[in-house]
């Protein structure tokens, strides 16, 4: 009998500078016969909504790189146990490595790139006779041999992100605020002082608020992105007077100081949360569309450049995907900038940025009790004091401005939430989010309507899909009080644009912290992916292309929520059941294909052949391991559908081998255990053509 070790990672190159050793851990264990990936720049970083792994399993397995040419695969294993390595370019042919992999010990291994060349997709699997209890295995790992590690960039931060110089601010540029240095030094004393009575501005009540009131804490914000001293000085002469303005001007120096931001992030350049930190080129939106297809097919990820013909292949694409971080994948979908600012041009006359036009203030009698959880915040910024102050807004802030601009209100309370996540994050350097778990007891799954709570980037998106920036007869509008009216776009067609945009971003950057969409939102709407799909179909249909693929293979293998309650949330974590196909929705009945005969229609067709392909081969993988069924009905109808899309995408090939596959799953359908027992709740949409 054998059984194959896979491995899985949780770093990612996102820039080619080499490290001479690269450690990894794995995201989830389970049996699953099927190869090593030792390829692709792409890693599974497991998203703190989705729960960490087990501690236990995170020792199983550690992958190191040593040198330009070789991996160790470090296990827990039987001693009992033998290994020989074995490669393969196609997961077809395999061949044992003509250089056999050194055993440094019992449970070690070091392998070489066999041939020699670093940047060839290689597949390796260890077949191990069994003559002990079956080890544990985990899924798919990705890198490209010898072109390894997070890398340095030209970030001087000493935190963990590495930002391309394209991010930072110019060294001298009068335009934009510069990072400490020995030539603008304060003494300790000076700083400590200045951050004192910095602060005391920086919370002190003005008109339309404070200046706390949408920012960090204690300015982190505006020192970490490099605003001038000018910038600084006339945004906050909006709300305080000149002297709270120099002693603002003041606190952000010295916060520099304090944190060593030699180098602070461009204002203009810089997009929060922007996966990669750089959008892809192009100056339209569809040729980004065009440029994220063609980032996919040169990562070499079978979904993208090649054609699905097996389960294993099936199985090598899931685990590719599954393997993607989305916080670093790069797209063509440019994020909103930390602040907008219409001194700058009409250009930046916009609404779409993290900091909110309309702010918040704590209630008079209890100011002192949220001024102190900030106090304790600052003195030490942990995800527990994060939560500790965040929790509150509901009960300690109110709104500042009058009655009768509610829906504003609320969008900007989002936004207030929302920003205070970002500045955390920045704060620590991290594309981590802060922990919802950090103060609570049980898993995800237990917590997940506190998780939500703690997880506004949807929301905030979605708030404007339900009440438009633009007139629309059929929603109320969110509307702004007159004293905003230079910077908010003055044309219906400039804010529908700009309603567009904001959704987009706001759902992608939600999405990519919460693949599966059961932690954004408890609405079936959000949980289906309505919005998210919507919002991409008119521009960015590659980008469409690949959140479908993405979200069905992140619903169909999240675990622990098959028999969860909330709508549409029971079935998931399973191929032959209908949640992995919610992604159907707005593709009922033609797929939005780019126009025919541009690269971009090639390269859409192609996925979306493959993706259909991927989902006949693993839903009959399921049925054949389980025999069991979430729906039997709606997976027949979810299967029937696909085969028919293979009639355009594949036209003119033989598809023989999908048919044998398609009806061994109609078969298998007919006698499979249902394990839906509730058919009244929401499902799929009723225009699905699946007859």
């Amino acid at each position: 009998m054998k059984s194959y070790f896979n491995l899985t990672s949780d770093s990612h190159p996102s820039r080619a500078v080499r490290k001479n050793k690269w450690c990894c851990r794995p995201y989830a264990l389970q049996r699953h016969f099927s190869p090593i990936f030792c390829w692709g720049a792409l890693a599974l970083l497991p998203s703190p909504l989705l729960g960490a792994p087990n501690s236990e399993e995170i020792q199983n397995f550690r992958l190191s790189i040593k040198g330009d040419r070789a991996i160790q695969i470090r296990f827990e294993a039987d001693s009992t146990l033998t290994h020989q390595v074995e490669y393969s370019r196609d997961l077809v042919h395999w061949h044992q490595l003509p250089l056999p992999a050194n055993p440094i010990n019992s449970t070690t291994l070091e392998l070489f790139d066999p041939q020699g060349v670093r940047e060839t997709k290689m597949f390796y699997r260890i077949p191990s006779e069994l003559t002990g209890p079956v080890p544990p295995v985990a899924e798919g790992v990705f890198q490209r041999l010898g072109n390894l590690g997070e890398g340095t960039g030209s970030s001087s931060h000493s935190f963990s992100i590495s930002y391309p110089e394209s991010v930072l601010v110019p060294v001298e540029d009068p335009a934009y605020g510069q990072g400490s240095s020995e030539a603008n030094r304060m003494s300790e004393q000076q700083v400590t002082s200045a951050i004192a009575e910095g602060i005391k501005s920086w919370r002190k009540p003005g008109a339309h608020g404070s200046c706390v009131s949408c920012h960090s804490p204690d300015a982190f914000d505006l020192a970490v992105i490099g605003y001038s001293d000018a910038d600084i000085t006339r945004r906050a002469l909006d709300h305080v007077p000149v002297g709270d303005a120099v002693k603002i001007v003041e606190l952000v120096k010295a916060m520099r100081q304090r944190y060593a931001i030699d180098r602070p992030l461009h204002p203009l350049n810089f997009r929060p949360l922007q996966p990669g930190h750089e959008v892809l080129p192009g100056t339209t939106h569809e040729a980004r569309d065009l440029s994220f297809g063609n980032y996919l097919n040169e990562l070499g990820l079978i979904w993208a450049e090649g054609r699905i013909e097996s389960r294993e292949q099936a199985l090598a694409a899931q685990a590719e995907l599954l393997a993607i971080d989305l916080r670093k994948l790069r797209v063509g979908i440019p994020f909103d900038r930390w602040s907008e600012d219409g001194h700058r041009g009409t250009g930046h006359v916009s609404v779409s940025e993290w900091v909110p036009n309309m702010g918040v203030q704590p209630l008079e009698e209890r100011a002192a009790e949220w001024y102190g959880l900030h106090d304790a915040y600052l003195a030490d910024p942990s995800d527990e004091n994060f939560w500790a102050y965040y929790n509150k807004i509901p009960e300690l802030l109110r709104p500042i401005e009058p009655a009768g601009f509610e829906l504003a209100q609320q969008w900007n309370v989002l936004k207030y939430e929302s920003l205070q996540v970002g500045q955390h994050m920045l704060r620590h350097q991290s594309l981590a989010y802060p922990d919802p778990l950090v103060d609570r007891v049980g898993g995800v799954v237990a917590n997940r309507l506190g998780v939500i709570a703690r997880n506004p980037l949807f929301r905030t998106g979605d708030h404007i899909r339900r009440f438009p920036l633009e007139y629309d007869a059929a929603n109320p509008s969110t509307t702004f009080p007159p004293f905003l009216a230079g910077t908010i776009p003055t044309t219906q067609a400039a804010l529908k644009n700009e309603n567009i945009n904001f959704q987009r971003v706001w759902f992608w950057m939600g999405w990519a912290y919460d693949p599966p969409l059961l932690l954004s939102d408890n609405i079936f709407q959000t949980i289906e992916g309505d919005y998210l799909y919507a919002s991409l179909l008119q521009h960015y249909k590659i980008h469409h292309a690949f959140v479908v693929a993405m979200t069905s293979v992140a619903k169909a293998n999240v675990a622990g929520y098959f028999d969860a309650p909330g709508p549409g949330v029971a079935g998931h974590g399973k191929w032959a059941a209908f949640n992995p196909f919610m992604v159907l929705h707005h593709i009922e009945r033609n797929r939005n294909e780019p126009p025919a005969n541009t690269p971009r229609r090639v390269l859409h067709d192609r996925m979306y052949s493959n993706t259909a392909r991927m989902w006949i081969y693993l839903v009959h993988e399921d049925l054949e391991r389980t025999g069991t069924v979430f729906d039997r009905d709606l997976v027949r109808g979810c299967v029937r559908f696909c085969r028919a899309w293979l009639d355009e995408t594949d036209e003119g090939l033989n598809l023989a081998d999908i048919d044998a596959v398609v009806a061994d799953i109609e078969l298998r359908l007919d006698t499979a255990q249902e394990l839906r027992t509730d058919f009244s709740g929401p499902d799929l949409p009723g225009g699905l053509p699946f007859n």
